[in-house]
């Protein structure tokens, strides 16, 4: 076998020992391989100490070291990114700039899925929009409303009719709920002003008198609305002493159903039996129905129109109230819109918005429920409810600031009292006697009995023409046409 080169060296060396020179040669040898390992050993040192610090970076910020990676490899042409210390010329940090840039080309290419984490990183890089600010029903309202209209005193006059469509086919229809609502803007007030409807007045165009909710019938009714409506305001007007009605507010029975439903009906505490149709409603608070309070506000069995006029003023303040108190003003455009088929009324919705408006600046002290003061006067059997001029005159005064208005006095309660009175004692009307015929003697023979009547035989009609009902009061208080 032959010997390995190694041995081979270690014998040759040992046969001839290494003299001075060759020792020297040895030690430098040892001291650059020496050199070398502490080069290569500073070298892992500082290798290690960087592998450490990125480690240590790593768990206390996880996406500084994902950013960099993720950043180095999205760019091209793998230029490193910008110093810390290097700005733009416009005092912009250049990585902050090179960073957006980046992030806007992230952005845009559609092939990038975003997670979680580049959502967050978009988000807390952009400014957070300003959330705009809750518009409160009153500027809401205000919005929509008109600021001209809102000026000075408007005369509104709501006028009930007795239509359905289950009463259709019926001839007149009249306006059996009449209130005058007079609003005061600059003042802050609000009244209420109801009319009984037989309040016996002078009717518009016509020269007799006859109970008030019969002018709109008398000016056209349901087949010429728009004079009947006309007949009703100048009407009221002349009642009061020639103000003027600004728009009428006409309605049927189905409006108020609809309108009370579209609310989602209202509590009240009914104070009487009603009963109507065969549908009851017992006294105490409960919740009502459309139907229910139509049926309460047109109940007049066992009652006065007085006292029906004044429970329809109470359910008005209970439709208010709950107006106030749930905040639902900003639905009263709405639910306008819902009920404007079953009304005739000249008002917009701006309008309309307008006095819901100036309602929800509206305190309850400051509405103000009255009725046009009289007393009932009957004659022959008919009752009509006679106004007292005087109390009237008043009640214009306090409301309108009218002094000495001109009003009718032929339909001055008084009047009325002394025509009914003066009826009451007309004595009956006395047939002249005619001449005796004498009877024929029978000579002590006893009368023939009276023959019974013939049941086939038809009575003959009477030519003279009954009293007027629609026109009864000229009859009743024999006021002559031309007065």
């Amino acid at each position: 076998m032959s010997e390995k080169p190694s041995d081979a060296r270690s014998a040759a060396e040992n046969e001839n020992p290494p003299d001075e020179q060759g020792i020297e040669k040895l030690r430098k040898r040892k001291k650059k391989r020496n050199i070398v390992l502490i080069g290569v050993l500073s070298l892992l040192t500082i290798g290690l100490g960087v592998v450490t610090a990125n480690v240590i970076t790593l768990i206390r910020n996880p996406m500084s070291a994902f950013t960099t990676t993720f950043d180095t490899g999205l760019r091209a042409d793998s230029t490193p990114l910008p110093d810390d210390d290097r700005m733009t010329p416009d005092g912009v940090d250049a990585e902050d700039e090179a960073w957006e840039s980046e992030e806007a080309a992230f952005e845009d290419d559609p092939w990038i899925e975003e997670d979680e984490t580049s959502e967050a990183i978009v988000e807390d890089s952009e400014p957070h929009p300003t959330p705009a600010p809750t518009i409160n029903p009153e500027q809401l309202l205000a919005s929509q409303s008109d600021p001209s209209f809102m000026k000075s005193r408007l005369n509104l006059l709501l006028l009930g009719i007795d239509y359905s469509p289950e009463r259709a086919k019926q001839k007149r229809f009249y306006t059996d709920a009449m209130v005058l609502v007079s609003v005061d803007f600059d003042n802050g007030r609000v009244d209420l002003i109801s009319i009984p409807r037989d309040s016996y007045v002078k009717i518009y165009n016509r020269k007799y008198r006859d109970a008030i909710n019969a002018a709109f019938s008398m000016g056209g009714g349901m087949k010429n609305k728009t004079r009947g409506y006309e007949y009703a305001a100048k009407t009221v007007s002349k009642l009061f002493g020639n103000i003027p009605i600004h728009d009428t507010i006409g309605f049927d029975m189905t409006f108020v159903k609809e309108l009370v439903n579209a609310m989602g009906g209202v509590d009240y505490n009914v104070d009487i039996d009603v009963e109507v149709n065969g549908r009851t409603l017992e006294p105490g608070l409960q919740h009502l129905d459309g139907q229910r309070v139509l049926d309460y506000c047109r109940m007049i069995e066992d009652s006065t129109d007085v006292e029906r006029a004044k429970r329809q003023q109470s359910m008005l303040l209970a439709l208010f109230d709950q107006f106030r108190q749930t905040s639902q003003w900003t639905r009263i455009p709405a639910l306008y819109q819902t009920v404007i088929h079953r009304m005739d009324t000249q008002l917009n919705t701006r309008q309309i918005s307008s006095l819901a408006l100036f309602a929800s600046r509206l305190s309850p002290d400051a509405i103000h429920c009255h009725i046009v003061p009289g007393a009932y006067v009957e004659s022959r059997k008919k009752s009509y409810w006679g106004i007292s001029n005087e109390e009237q005159a008043t009640l214009i005064e306090e409301v309108f600031a009218i002094q000495d208005p001109k009003l009718d006095a032929l339909s001055d309660l008084a009047n009325l009292q002394k025509k009914a009175k003066q009826s009451t004692k007309k004595p009956a009307a006395t047939k002249k006697a005619s001449p005796a015929t004498p009877k024929p003697k029978t000579h002590g023979a006893q009368a023939a009995p009276p023959q019974p009547a013939d049941p086939t035989r038809k009575p003959v009609a009477s030519t003279k023409p009954r009293p007027s009902i629609t026109h009864g009061a000229i009859d009743l208080f024999d006021i002559p046409e031309d007065e």
